[in-house]
């Protein structure tokens, strides 16, 4: 298949068409001049369009405006240059349809070219072609509301900062459910911000814009899912939320490791990509809801594979018809529908490729955690392996930080998850089966060189009782919570030294540690803890508020 950018030219005069279209043969773009309005809907059906040019007075029934209006509904909403006289009953057409430029009939070659040009470059990448039987379906499904439009208009911050933070807390302020959202999620207690926030301004200048944008999708996406799955049995409404909340977790911790793509932007797609499992499930009832059921007892069996067999799309397709109709950027929909197919074909900068793989591993995990069988297993070792994560226990780390997120995400939007010992026992038996997993030969040479860590000579006593680990280098402080928590009757332990953490971590069933310890940082210790399997919750604190330390 082509790679060049697909541009249509459907002008009454077949002249001028040829004319313009000549503007557009060269090695970068491919012109395509339809004959009739039926060859011009199956090419916008087909192919991956990035520009349409059509006239409004056209030969036969239908005009510019009115097949505009007809993809419209379609859900296909390609950038275009509608060439018309503009008047006031057009005018209010165009803006719903949103599109990019309106330029008179009497206007050169050159000048229409040259609008169009700008048009491509002003919009966003090519229309990405769906399923035409998934957009009839969403476009048929009577429980989807639209989304806020702030969050139609904010959504494209998941790829690049480009707006300032006063505009988007302008934006936000004279939103009321908007600014409602994000002011209780600042003042969490997940988020545990120590002054309570009452401004926009200032929660946007301290979460960033990026980050502010993911919280606020994320917590209507959240409420998108409980909405869509209502009517799901109670058993099959749980797991969705939890297979959900899981791929998303999974797939931010996977993005944050790399460091290559934007851990809140894998979060936000990892919601996004099962939205259309609801759907499903609402337009074809019980017999959805079976393929669910078989596809979790059968650990042969694919979800996305068994839909295509039966309903000839996926989730996937469904899932993307759906931000399709919200109006979402393509770059996010482009990795949504695109998410179960193999890499070979996809043409993506490196960044979007990293977080379409943090999108399988996400649904790998997820699909492993229903049912654990040595095809599951297979394929999510596959995946790790081209992933390219350097050991086993960098997959253990990941998979610990997914748990802090997930658990985390359900205190933040109320999403119900297994309890935190469930949790617990996932990511030991994932850890445990990811340590058999093949390793890129790279790795592989590295481990087989390593030497085994020596044992520490003279190792501090490991009490026998399960005990809260204390890792702080300033006595009062060590003293004052174990005062505290004598009441509670909970044995505390304490030490300042990495060695030390790492003996007395192996029977503790918390740690609190301190992000500055003297010379060394808390957080390499924490991160050799991962490192050692330990899986339990861990609670930094620090007088350090910057961003960087937040962050990290």
């Amino acid at each position: 298949m082509s790679q060049k950018r697909v541009v249509i030219v459907f002008l009454s005069d077949a002249s001028k068409a040829a004319q313009l279209a000549a503007y557009f043969s060269d090695d970068e773009h491919e012109p395509l001049l339809p004959q009739n309005t039926d060859e011009f809907y199956r090419v916008v059906n087909s192919q991956c369009v990035e520009l349409v040019i059509i006239d409004n007075q056209l030969p036969g029934f239908l005009s510019g405006i009115e097949i505009l209006e007809r993809l419209h509904k379609d859900l296909l909403r390609p950038t275009t240059v509608l060439i018309a006289v503009a008047n006031s009953a057009l005018h209010d057409r165009v803006q719903a349809l949103q599109i990019q430029s309106v330029i008179r009939p009497t206007a050169s070659v050159e000048t229409i070219a040259e609008l169009a040009r700008s048009a491509m470059r002003a919009g966003n990448i090519a229309q990405v072609p769906i399923n035409s039987a998934a957009r009839r379906l969403v476009q048929s499904a009577d429980i989807i509301r639209p989304l806020p439009q702030i969050l139609v208009k904010y959504a494209s911050q998941l790829d690049a900062d480009t707006c300032s933070m006063a505009e988007l807390a302008q934006d936000i302020s004279v939103d009321p459910k908007t600014t409602s959202i994000l002011l209780k999620l600042m003042n969490s207690a997940a988020l545990a911000v120590r002054n309570r926030v009452t401004r926009v301004i200032d929660a946007v200048s301290y979460l960033g814009i990026r980050r502010t944008v993911a919280l606020i999708l994320s917590a209507n996406l959240a409420h998108s899912q409980t909405r869509l799955a209502k009517t799901f049995p109670e058993a099959l409404r749980v797991w969705y939320h939890n297979r959900s909340v899981l791929i998303a977790s999974v797939a931010a911790s996977f993005a944050r490791h790399r460091g290559e793509s934007s851990p809140d932007t894998a979060f936000v797609l990892g919601l996004l990509q099962e939205l259309g499992i609801p759907v499903l499930a609402h337009v074809n009832g019980e017999k959805y809801l079976d393929i669910i059921r078989r596809v979790r007892d059968v650990g042969q069996l694919r979800l996305e594979i068994a839909e295509q067999q039966e309903f000839e799309l996926t989730h996937a397709d469904v899932s993307a018809a759906l931000l399709q109709k919200w109006g979402l950027p393509q770059s996010l929909i482009r990795l949504v529908v695109n998410h179960h197919q193999p890499d070979s074909g996809l043409e993506m900068p490196n960044a979007e490729r990293k977080l379409l793989q943090a999108m399988r591993i996400g649904e790998a995990v997820a699909n492993l955690s229903d049912k654990r069988t040595a095809q599951r297993h297979q394929f999510l070792n596959q995946l790790l392996v081209q992933y390219e994560m350097d050991s086993a226990e960098e997959w253990k780390i990941c998979l610990a930080d997914a748990v802090a997120k997930a658990l985390e995400s359900s205190q933040l939007f109320s999403i119900p998850i297994p309890d935190e010992a469930k949790l617990q026992s996932l990511i030991g038996q994932l850890s445990a089966e990811c340590s058999d997993a093949e390793l890129p030969p790279e790795a592989d040479e590295a481990a087989q060189e390593a030497p085994e860590a020596a044992p520490i000579d003279e190792p501090p006593q490991v009490p026998a009782e399960k005990h809260l680990l204390v890792i702080d280098d300033e006595e009062p402080i060590v003293k004052m919570i174990s005062l505290m928590l004598q009441s509670q009757e909970v044995a505390v332990r304490s030490c300042s030294l990495a060695e030390d953490a790492l003996q007395l971590a192996r029977n503790a069933f918390a740690v609190l540690c301190d992000v500055h310890l003297g010379g060394v940082s808390g957080i390499e210790v924490v991160r050799s803890l991962r490192q050692q399997g330990f899986a339990g919750p861990i609670i930094m604190m620090s007088g350090d508020r910057s961003r960087s330390t937040v962050e990290e």
